[in-house]
């Protein structure tokens, strides 16, 4: 009676170290696989000055690499199943370069966060309170209205300045 159950535990106990075995094999090679993907998109753009392109992305499900050109760019490289193209209107250094002229006026400009959006080749100018006249205001620093798009976060950030904490909103 008790080798049976000895037996069947031990069984038990393989078969669960077997299906978490594959679960964790399957994650890790789902994440090389992506990492290379990640790896060919670096080596396809490494000669391109920020300047010349407008970023890259994985999408959603991480099967593809798609990558932002400008129409005065090109490179030679054809679309795959791996590899996809894009035309986009502003490059990364564009973009980059219009983070880094408003990062310096945040506080005046009540922004709480910025971020690159390759995907959707803009710039997020994240907002902590919702402003009719934030558009206005950036006009005068980014006269290119659809190079960025102006986001409400319902979540204030919170700084820790030494040992008080303070809301951003």
């Amino acid at each position: 009676m008790r080798s049976k159950r000895s037996m069947s535990i031990a069984l038990s106990v393989t078969v669960v170290l077997f299906l978490i075995g594959t679960i964790v094999g399957a994650v890790v090679m789902d994440h090389d696989s992506s990492f290379e993907k990640r790896e060919f998109a670096l080596s396809m753009i490494s000669g391109l000055d920020k300047g010349e392109y407008g970023g890259y992305y994985l999408d959603d499900d991480g099967e593809s690499i798609h990558v932002n050109l400008l129409p005065s760019h090109p490179i030679g490289i054809s679309e795959s199943d791996m590899v996809k193209m894009h035309t986009v209107r502003y490059s990364l250094g564009q973009l980059w370069d219009l983070q880094e002229e408003l990062s310096t006026r945040m506080h005046e400009l009540h922004i709480q966060s910025l971020f690159v959006n390759t995907q959707e080749n803009k710039l997020e100018v994240h907002v902590y309170q919702p402003d009719v006249d934030i558009g206005k205001r950036l006009q005068r620093y980014a006269p290119d209205s659809d190079m960025y798009k102006v986001v409400w976060d319902e979540h204030p950030i919170v700084s820790v300045m030494g040992d008080v904490a303070e809301l951003t909103r």
